[in-house]
């Protein structure tokens, strides 16, 4: 494998330029398992059912609360492929440089490292478990908000023509 190399490689960001994320906001992000595999679960009904991984996904979401109060956790979907999730950073306190990538990067970590152990205990490899990045949105104004709420709460109803469905 090469070494990363600005001349030759081009990683385009995926970030909103000149946006200033360590700002108050609510953001509502979107990651993804690694070559979209089903990781967390399977959608029965319209409800996500949750395996072990999953179960983590969710216990570690919950728990950033408690490492960073600064955050409010809103709406948030685990489904099998893909996780969405909405958190609000508010920015009443001295801790004015968390990021949302901080916030994100971590949790992925989290998941990861909790996951492996796991597949450890089976004897089994995992392998890769996220994308490399995430999807962020900047929720503007009410209205977005509500769109927001409205499509993750309804996201395993509408699976089978979700264009992450595998």
């Amino acid at each position: 494998m090469s070494r990363f190399d600005p001349e030759i490689h081009h990683r385009k960001t995926i970030r909103y330029e000149g946006y200033d994320y360590s700002s108050a906001g609510v953001y509502f992000v979107t990651i993804c398992c690694f070559g979209f595999k089903n990781r967390f679960g399977t959608i029965r009904n319209g409800i996500i059912c949750l395996n072990s991984i999953g179960s983590i996904v969710f216990n570690t979401w919950i728990d950033l609360k408690k490492k960073y109060t600064l955050i409010s956790i809103d709406e948030f979907q685990i489904m099998p492929n893909h996780f969405h999730g909405m958190l609000e950073i508010s920015l009443e306190s001295e801790e004015s440089s968390l990021e949302i990538t901080r916030i994100i990067g971590e949790f992925k970590s989290v998941v990861y490292y909790k996951s492996l152990r796991l597949y450890k205990s089976y004897n089994k490899e995992m392998g890769k478990l996220w994308q490399r990045n995430f999807y962020e949105h900047i929720i503007r104004d009410y209205s977005d908000l509500t769109n927001c709420r409205a499509y993750i709460r309804n996201n395993p109803m509408n699976w089978t023509v979700d264009h992450l469905y595998r």
